[in-house]
Order: structure tokens, then sequence, then C-alpha cells
């Protein structure tokens, strides 16, 4: 039945993929004002290298909550991220708490008209490993905390 699931996943992926077309892999929100109501007052406009080094971490973080998982169907859902890792769009904005710097970042798996394409933090209400976001730090360059609509 999870193989099934798998290749359901890899089709919706593939056709996801070439339907994002034109759509960045990485946006950087610019819009600082934008940011700090959004993050509060600590915030800042990240470096576009930093956002895609927190893109290029997920394999590392996922494969170590695979390992760490209680459950076979725990390990699952985190391998779903990597199944879907080739359609999530990442909206990145840097916030500074406790004098470290941090990226916070949403990935949502692209779907034409969903508004992905601005630079906004997006909003998106779907289930499962749809919607995630990703808590970088730029001191250790790797990721903190992965949740996906607000489960860890």
């Amino acid at each position: 039945m999870k193989r099934l699931a798998v290749i359901a996943i890899l089709m919706t992926v593939g056709s996801a993929a070439i339907a994002r077309g034109k759509v960045p892999v990485v946006i950087v929100i610019r819009d600082l004002a934008y940011l700090k109501k959004t993050l509060g007052d600590r915030a800042f406009v990240p470096e576009m290298k930093d956002c895609y080094d927190a893109r290029a971490d997920v394999p590392r973080f996922v494969r170590l909550k695979m390992k760490q998982a209680k459950s076979e169907d725990e390990a699952f859902a985190w391998r779903h991220i990597l199944l879907k890792e080739p359609v999530y769009v990442w909206h990145c904005g840097g916030i500074t708490s406790d004098d470290k710097r941090f990226l916070t970042c949403t990935f949502s798996r692209y779907e034409k008209n969903r508004g992905l394409e601005n630079e906004r933090f997006p909003e998106v209400f779907d289930n499962g490993t749809d919607h995630c976001e990703a808590k970088y730090s730029l001191q250790i360059r790797r990721i903190v905390l992965i949740t996906c609509n607000g489960v860890t």
C-alpha cells in the first residue's frame, strides 16, 4: 500500500514540477516592512545564497528525522518531504533571536493560481507535507526545525 502511495506522489510531483515553469524554486522576501510585520522587529532580508543553502540541507535533516522516527508511519511521513522536494517553492525571511540569526522559510507544493510566485509567505491550509516551515541557523548552517502544518 505504501508503495502505491509513493508512486502516486511521484506522479504528482513530476507533473507539478513541469507546471511550475518559471516560478523560482526559492523566493527571498525583500520587503523589510512586511517581514517586520510578519516576523517581528528583529526581522531582516536574507541573502539568496543562504536561502538556497537552507533548501539544500533538507535531505540531511529529513534523513536524520527518519532514523529517529518511533514508527514506520512516522518515518514514511518524513519521507514525503523528500519525495515532494522538487515541487516545493520556498519563501524565506530572516530573524534575529537571542543574538543569533535564523532563516524562517516556508515551503509549499506548487500549484497554479495559489500566489506562490509572490514575495510573501503563502497562506496555505493543506494537510500533510504540502506546506511546511523550516528554521535554519545561519551560525551552524543547518536546519534546526521543520514543521508541516504545525506538526514536527
